[in-house]
């Protein structure tokens, strides 16, 4: 039997440990097993695509740092799959997205046919008008109402997306080819100012609409909840080594938490639905985690502050380090600080929802009922949970981006050391600085040690002894 028939026969290894499940809320533990039973994509991929299908509904809740802060984080979360064709990293946001946020879309469909049924009956009431007051009451009632609210805006264009978040869309964005519009965004304006869109409403979750002879002034829409999800392929056909360097140079692909799929560790499975019970257990847990955001703000409690100033001090450090030696991840890292707090606020509903009724959520999403926010701390164990997933996912994934960027690519000289180090622990598990020198080609006049001791201080490598490891 060839060895190419021993492997299709062989059952695949499936890792009976989960390490990302431990550093998220039990609630979403058992909603991501239930997702994990019916797709073949990792139990990673499907953790870290959560958050972004969660986003939508932190419906303008707030993490303040200070009490007396003018404004607080708001949750906008930007997740990207990067694998082979046929991985999965479709059906894997399409799943998830149909189990938390299908109940919405359904609502606002019916709210929006309504609307629309309205509308026909009062503009045919308009034309037969003849009274002058009549006329200026149906005009106003045509006035209020409302466009649709968007759930889902698959492969979005800038105009499309400022519409929708004017007209108080909090939104999954999905981008099926984040490749591909990456290649064409020098030459196709829409799809660069998409993009540059992307860039703008991360950092400040903020969007200013466009000035128009209709509209006499740009509008500054606060967004009080968004989730991005871009997939691609690796390689000639998606998503390039120079592509990459290029998304890290600008600045684009900093923002995005990064999960790579490289082997595939289960069956396809037979069962691909989820059940009406499963479906359920999903819509309950998204309706009760939208009303508490709806009704809360969070504040930092004194421990939780001691936490995230810590890990404030570890990332500066980690920042100029990398941006000193020219390591283009340093982008994400100085981004890092953001993307923990809303992470922290996604954890800590999951957390603290269950307690919430969900009976007058269609008037909460009608705004026909709001509440006063009550400012609730945030505690020291939600945030320790969301440093150690967003330590995780950094270092399984996210960081592993800058390996595939240096395929083909000319490489930085600490990139040199840390491959020569990889080779040489390789073959026997630790190094010398000689060993590294004659292997890399970098001598101590390069700026051996300095190039050694950043990549020991943001954790590539270590030092025990003498002797250098990974």
């Amino acid at each position: 039997m060839s060895q190419l028939e021993n492997w299709l026969k062989a059952e695949p290894i499936i890792k009976n440990t989960t390490p990302i499940l431990s550093k998220v809320p039990s609630s979403l533990v058992k909603l991501i097993q239930i997702a994990d039973k019916k797709t073949f994509v990792s139990t990673d991929v499907l953790a870290i695509t959560s958050l972004s299908v969660l986003a939508p509904l932190c419906n303008g809740i707030k993490l303040f740092r200070n009490l007396d802060d003018i404004d607080g984080d708001r949750v906008v979360v930007y997740v990207a799959s990067f694998f082979r064709s046929g991985g999965g990293k479709t059906s894997a946001v399409n799943l998830l997205k149909d189990a938390f946020l299908g109940w919405l879309d359904e609502y606002y469909a019916k709210k929006y046919e309504t609307n629309e049924k309205l509308k026909e009956e009062l503009e045919k009431e308009l034309e037969v008008c003849k009274d002058i007051q009549e006329k200026k009451l149906l005009i106003k009632k045509l006035n209020a109402l409302k466009n649709g609210v968007d759930v889902f805006i698959p492969n979005a264009t800038e105009a499309g997306l400022k519409e929708s978040l004017k007209n108080g869309s909090t939104p999954l964005i999905t981008l099926d080819n984040l490749g591909k519009m990456i290649a064409i965004s020098k030459r196709n304006e829409h799809v660069g100012q998409l993009l540059k869109m992307v860039d703008e409403i991360f950092d400040s979750a903020n969007c200013l609409t466009n000035r128009t002879v209709s509209q006499g002034r740009t509008q500054n829409i606060k967004i009080g909840g968004l989730g991005l999800y871009a997939a691609s392929t690796l390689g000639n056909s998606g998503l390039s080594s120079r592509m990459i360097q290029e998304g890290l140079e600008d600045g684009l692909l900093n923002r995005f938490l990064i999960v790579f799929q490289q082997e595939i560790n289960k069956n396809i499975p037979f069962e691909k639905y989820l059940s009406k019970e499963e479906l359920k257990e999903f819509v309950v847990f998204a309706k009760k985690f939208y009303v508490y955001a709806s009704k809360h703000n969070l504040l930092l409690s004194e421990e939780a502050k001691q936490e995230a100033i810590k890990f404030n001090t570890k990332i500066s450090k980690e920042f100029r380090t990398k941006y000193s030696i020219g390591d283009e991840t340093s982008g994400f890292s100085s981004r890092s600080i953001t993307m923990l707090y809303r992470i922290a606020i996604i954890f800590h509903i999951a957390q603290n929802c269950f307690s919430e009724s969900h009976e007058n959520i269609e008037a909460i999403l009608d705004k026909t009922m709001s509440f006063d926010r009550e400012v609730v701390l945030i505690s020291k164990e939600t945030m320790q949970c969301a440093i150690d997933f967003l330590d995780y996912v950094k270092k399984e994934h996210t960081f592993k981006i800058l390996d595939v960027a240096n395929q083909n690519s000319k490489k930085s000289t600490p990139q040199k050391v840390f491959e020569a180090i990889q080779r040489l622990c390789d073959k026997n598990r630790r190094c010398t600085i000689r060993e590294i020198t004659q292997s890399s080609k970098v001598t101590q006049k390069d700026g051996l040690l300095q190039i050694l001791d950043d990549l020991v201080s943001i954790e590539k490598i270590k030092k025990e002894s003498e002797y250098y490891t990974l």
